[in-house]
């Protein structure tokens, strides 16, 4: 592996639940870790055959058996260890089975292997294609067999098929039996361009896709910032479009994809664009988006400082300032944010103004 100075953060995949390692750049933008061949570090939960903890005592070390190897992550609070390893087994494609480690002090040496105490053999991870629906419907997408129904955009057409899109959308479902041009027609016209539509409709076939498929394969490296960018902003529009279509877990997939892209996103002239068109265009129901996103311009602002037009492009935009400091008041009403004086008495008291020394009068 690539060697990266300080310590690492644990990024979760929330689309995926794949979990890759980070690591904080100076200022405030990340990368995520790589080995030398220049791939991404990182596992699947579903590849997981088994993992150890030591969960009776305040313990930061987890062990992940992998097929291939075994992760040994230490985190800095034990509390942090205990949510990675409820994260790891609400995973709905985690089969790996839970273990308590046989004694602390032996769990924490360095040569402790988790294969002395557990036989592998026959143990296999569960794959997302043992799911025979995805399997269907990802067959009727790709061949547009059976199709009954067409969905256009653009200048482009995708054949359907209303019990897949019925059953997740009432937007579609009243399309087709409301008894208008829609349903006598069999076939309706959107008016978003073809590349969003397409992935809403790929969300809802389960097909896997470059906007949503793997943070750490599709996106985080090797990718250029103007392609980071086209998926960023194209993940808001599909945003957009499920709310308009009435399509809630599309909408949550897609704002979770978001949301785990941002922190390896370095741009930071982008994340300002990203951030006002967030606060201009998005719906009522933003699933948090928009706390999400003023959080993380948050952490960037020595970044943003940093950067001449970056800086100007924060002056110009008085809804995003006044953003911001709404944010900053709540944190400070919370608690979240508290300014420490040097004071002993504990007032915000200023320093005496210094002043010159009076001249002397000659007598």
């Amino acid at each position: 592996m690539k060697d990266y100075p300080g310590t690492y953060e644990l990024l979760l995949d929330q689309c995926n639940f794949e979990y890759g390692l980070l690591h904080r750049m100076c200022g405030s933008a990340s990368v995520v870790a790589e080995y030398d061949d220049n791939s991404p570090v990182y596992f699947s939960a579903s590849s997981a055959l088994a993992v150890c903890w030591h969960s009776q005592s305040a313990c930061p070390k987890v062990c992940v058996q992998l097929p291939e190897c075994q992760v040994d992550l230490f985190f800095e609070l034990s509390e942090d260890a205990n949510a990675f390893v409820n994260s790891l087994k609400n995973s709905p494609n985690n089969s790996s089975t839970l273990y308590e480690a046989p004694s602390k002090q032996a769990y924490l040496r360095s040569d402790f292997k988790l294969s002395r105490y557990i036989k592998f053999d026959g143990m296999n991870p569960t794959k997302m294609s043992d799911n025979p629906v995805l399997e269907l419907t990802t067959r009727l997408w790709g061949s547009g067999d059976f199709s009954d129904f067409t969905v256009k955009a653009g200048d482009k057409a995708f054949p359907v098929h209303k019990p897949v899109i019925c059953v997740r959308s009432d937007y579609f479902k009243n399309a087709c039996e409301s008894g208008f041009a829609e349903s006598v027609d069999s076939s309706i016209k959107l008016e978003e361009s073809p590349l969003v539509i397409e992935a809403l409709l790929m969300e809802l076939y389960g097909v896997k896709n470059h906007l949503t498929g793997s943070l750490f394969t599709s996106f985080a490296v090797g990718q250029y910032n103007i392609k980071k960018e086209t998926v960023m902003t194209t993940l808001l529009e599909v945003f957009i479009a499920a709310d308009k279509y009435d399509l809630p877990a599309i909408k949550t997939r897609v704002a979770y994809a978001f949301v785990d892209r941002l922190h390896i996103y370095d741009d930071p002239l982008v994340l300002l664009d990203l951030a006002v068109y967030i606060l201009e265009h998005f719906p009522e129901r933003d699933l948090g988006l928009r706390n999400s996103v003023l959080r993380y311009v948050q952490t960037r602002l020595p970044d943003i400082f940093d950067n001449k037009d970056a800086k100007e492009m924060l002056a110009g935009s008085a809804e995003l300032i006044m953003a911001l400091l709404g944010n900053f008041s709540a944190m400070v009403r919370e608690g979240s944010l508290v300014f420490e004086s040097k004071a002993s008495s504990g007032l915000l008291t200023p320093p005496d103004s210094p002043m010159a020394p009076a001249k002397r009068r000659r007598l």
